[in-house]
């Protein structure tokens, strides 16, 4: 009796081919013939279930959430922290969320490098993070301040991806950059970011 294919099951493979040659070999090394290889899967299928190779990276940037969420990571942090002490911890909790999953770690190495459906979706949720995280952190009221909170995320974010990059990095710009930052407020306040600095434009020379 013949095995009855199963469409979600070998979708399912296509999905996990490309996270293990991202993880592995890196997102230049995606192709029809090499995910096809790694899923054990004729290419006939990929082709069929979804259309093309940017199909199946749009499939994959759907599949699951690449950054974690940024209310749950600052939920914890202690209501008397200064603002260096904050930039500090929450720079430690994303860094950790990212060494433990090895596709997140090759995703920043390889987001500005080359722009496909997957790489796009980790951008957009990487600058998304670091934004929604200097309106959690920012003082109700103040435009300068949530600005400047706003700054001071985009530099930790510069900085994190360095760290995880193997770039030398010095995180005493910490104590500069939250100089004349507000404390934030308490733990489970969040506020929103009315305004915000473009990400990835601020000086690497904070680094």
């Amino acid at each position: 009796m013949p095995v009855k294919r199963s469409r979600p099951q070998t979708e399912a493979r296509f999905r996990q081919a490309v996270l293990e040659i991202v993880t592995h070999a890196g997102c230049a090394e995606v192709g029809i013939n090499n995910v096809a290889q790694h899923a054990g899967a004729d290419k006939v299928l990929l082709y069929r279930y979804f259309g093309d190779l940017d199909g199946l990276w749009q499939s994959v940037a759907e599949s699951r959430h690449w950054m974690p969420d940024p209310d749950a990571v600052l939920a914890g942090r202690p209501t008397d922290a200064d603002a260096g002490e904050v930039l500090h911890a929450l720079a430690d909790a994303v860094r950790r969320f990212a060494e433990d999953d090895p596709v997140v770690c090759r995703l920043l190495a390889w987001r500005k490098a080359v722009s496909n459906p997957l790489t796009d979706r980790f951008n957009e949720e990487w600058t998304g993070f670091w934004q929604a995280a200097g309106g959690i952190l920012a003082q109700s009221g103040d435009t300068e301040n949530r600005l400047r909170w706003n700054a001071a995320c985009q530099a930790a974010a510069l900085l994190v991806e360095a760290e995880i990059c193997g770039e030398s990095t010095d995180r005493r710009c910490f104590e500069a950059i939250s100089n004349g930052l507000q404390s934030p407020p308490p733990a489970g306040n969040p506020l929103p970011a009315t305004e915000t600095v473009p990400p990835d434009t601020l000086p690497t020379n904070l680094l």
